[in-house]
């Protein structure tokens, strides 16, 4: 009787696993695979919106992640366990079994674990610790992950249940509510959603859209996911990042501006974001579209953002206790760290015309006056600021120097990343120097894809906070 066919990774003599043939093992990768070596279980409930499973399990593999799916019987009816195994090159889990699933994965057999989507059903399984579905008991395992020996040596004050403490635990695990406005509207849904953020879940916000609360874009979720299953090397961090360009008024139509994309400083507090920081983004009229999950305030001219910072800084937040030093000197700055990539202005019109100027009108001058200087606002409410240098037609050595005349304490920076304009104005690659440190040296030069400059420049600069 002829034996059954076998796969390329059988045959005797070839150590292969059967893994490296798959789909999987040729996705094309992300540029900065901050998922790398890490696993990811990727819990599907029964929303249609489960349907999206498959496109993000392949996204966070382009980001190094190794994906697990496990799948409640509803979500198993509208994907189908095939799909998902295609998805991530091996069989999602369906139940638990003798191997103890959810308790493997409790005990450091994954980094993150990431349900999407969420349902009302699987927030209450959740928060009334109800384990009856491999989705919800897995959660209820990893929810408990580093607190087993979790006591109090004072009680406190007022008294609170320990299992309600939001701190951060062993594996993250994260959801993505999905569901109609109704369900989402229902009080016991609502509280059982903060109680599930309670018990250490983070929640990343749905679309209210057609009276339903939509699952969140792929691309948030990925984020989210890169930004509790990646290095968290800039958690704890208040970062604001001012990007994009000015565009100045002339008259009622035309303005000043410039070629100016905007994709740094995108990709700059995207980095941010995904590396933990607390990111607040400034941004002015540029192309590049700002992301969902990105906290945004708009402005048009240089004297708006102007405004925003003169607004901050008059109204300093309130001091903590712990952020006071013990001889009664200022708190510390509202930001860790300042990222002005902006393209601003240096010149604006004086007095700008209310009115559309007619087109043959000719010859026409135009009286311009110096913009507000925005770093040396920026400064005091800075602990370290981070200023860019944008130069065309000059050598390297002339733009070393340049970038070294706005350091401390001739000028406001600290650090100064600068950069030649070529193809970077506009582009989607670049080439920087980083100068800066007690001598103005350059710390380090970055080029291409400018998302992967923006991880180099976060890497480099954490190492040297």
């Amino acid at each position: 009787m002829p034996s059954a066919s076998r796969l390329p990774a059988d045959e005797p003599g070839d150590p292969r696993p059967l893994k490296e043939f798959h789909p999987t093992a040729t996705l094309e990768p992300h540029p900065v695979r901050l998922l790398k070596g890490k696993r990811v279980a990727l819990g599907l409930t029964g929303s249609i919106a489960s349907i999206k499973g498959v496109q993000l399990a392949r996204e966070l593999a382009r980001h190094g992640a190794e994906v697990l799916a496990i799948m409640s019987q509803p979500a198993c009816k509208i994907l189908g366990t095939q799909a998902m195994e295609f998805a991530t090159g091996q069989p999602p889990i369906t139940e638990i079994g003798g191997q103890v699933e959810h308790v493997t994965l409790a005990r450091g057999g994954c980094q993150l674990y990431l349900i999407a989507p969420c349902t009302a059903t699987t927030i209450t399984r959740i928060a009334l610790g109800l384990g009856d579905t491999p989705v919800a008991l897995t959660a209820m395992a990893l929810l408990g992950t580093g607190r087993e020996q979790m006591e109090f040596d004072t009680p406190p004050d007022p008294p609170v249940n320990p299992h309600l403490y939001r701190d951060r635990f062993g594996v993250p695990v994260v959801i993505a509510p999905s569901m109609d406005g109704s369900m989402e509207a229902n009080p016991a849904v609502k509280e059982n959603l903060l109680l599930a953020k309670a018990l250490g879940c983070h929640v990343i916000p749905p679309r209210m859209q057609e009276g339903k609360a939509k699952l969140a874009s792929v691309a948030t979720m990925v984020a989210h996911a890169l930004r509790h299953g990646g290095p968290r090397d800039w958690e704890g961090q208040r970062v604001l990042v001012v990007a994009g360009s000015s565009t100045e008024p002339i008259d009622g139509v035309r303005s000043i501006t410039n070629r100016s994309s905007g994709r740094t400083g995108i990709e700059l507090a995207k980095a941010l974001f995904a590396r933990g920081a607390q990111v607040e983004l400034w941004y002015g009229r540029s192309p590049a579209p700002v992301p969902e999950h990105l906290p945004v305030r708009r402005f048009d001219s240089v004297t708006e953002v102007q405004t925003f910072a003169e607004a901050v800084g008059a109204k300093p937040e309130t001091p903590d206790k712990d952020d006071a030093s013990a001889d009664g000197q200022a708190a510390k700055p509202r930001w860790d760290w300042v990222f002005v990539p902006a393209a601003l202005a240096d010149f604006v019109v004086e007095e700008p015309f209310e009115y559309k100027i007619a087109s043959d009108a000719t010859p026409l001058s135009l009286d311009l006056t110096p913009a507000p200087r925005l770093l040396d606002t920026l400064r005091p409410l800075a602990g370290k600021l981070v200023g860019f240098k944008l130069e065309v037609g000059i050598t390297r050595k002339e733009l070393t120097k340049r970038a070294r005349s706005r350091l401390a304490p001739e000028g406001p920076c600290d650090y100064v990343v600068a950069n030649l304009a070529g193809k970077a104005l506009g582009g989607e690659t670049t080439e920087v120097l980083l100068v800066g440190g007690t001598k103005g040296e350059v710390i380090t030069e970055l080029s291409g894809p400018k998302m992967a400059m923006a991880h180099g420049l976060l890497e480099t600069l954490g190492g040297r906070e």
